[in-house]
């Protein structure tokens, strides 16, 4: 970009200069500044560091280090890649990238942990979760919700090895996975 030494002195009456401190642009807008060169609009940064530092590398943002977006104090700014520029951020994405360890305290790493569309969550409280859904009877019908908590209290009492049955389908009878003399007593019911 072409600039003339006006242009310079014009955008240097727009900042309040703070010696050791962000430079603020006085320019009048919210959030970014912006700056009017040569019959277009420019951010106040990008002008303030290709003045002082030079052009910037195509395909490079210009990070703010004080995280100020009115700041214009090219020593605050630096060069970096996109994704570079996201991640040290304060963006919800951001703070999920840099947690190492859940809500609850389990640790974000290896096989704890489950990416969905870009996003990570803990498969322990994935797992708490879902028991503790399943607990409730939500989305289940009523038929569903007996079953589920007859076989709760059948556990409880330790009469069956929670293991050892499982549904046997339209006929209403469970059948044994273990065999009969390995298995603890249950009696067999036929739904009503």
């Amino acid at each position: 970009m072409i600039y003339t030494n006006k242009d310079v002195d014009r955008f240097y009456t727009k900042v309040l200069f703070q010696p050791g401190n962000c430079w603020l642009w006085l320019g009048g807008s919210q959030g970014y500044g912006r700056f009017y060169v040569k019959g277009r609009h420019v951010f106040a940064h990008r002008f303030a560091y290709l003045v002082s530092k030079g052009e910037i590398v195509e395909g490079l943002h210009l990070d703010h280090l004080c995280r100020m977006t009115t700041c214009v104090n090219p020593y605050h700014l630096e060069a970096v890649t996109p994704l570079v520029n996201l991640l040290e951020g304060v963006s919800p994405f951001a703070q999920n990238k840099r947690k190492t360890h859940c809500k609850r305290g389990h640790l974000l790493e290896g096989d704890n942990v489950a990416v969905k569309n870009g996003n990570r969550s803990c498969r322990a409280c994935a797992c708490l979760h879902t028991r503790i859904f399943k607990a409730s009877g939500k989305g289940k019908t009523k038929l569903q919700r007996n079953w589920y908590l007859a076989q709760q209290r059948r556990i409880a009492r330790l009469e069956v090895d929670p293991w050892s049955l499982t549904p046997k389908g339209a006929n209403g009878r469970w059948k044994r996975l273990v065999p009969e003399d390995e298995a603890q007593p249950w009696f067999t019911k036929q739904r009503a």
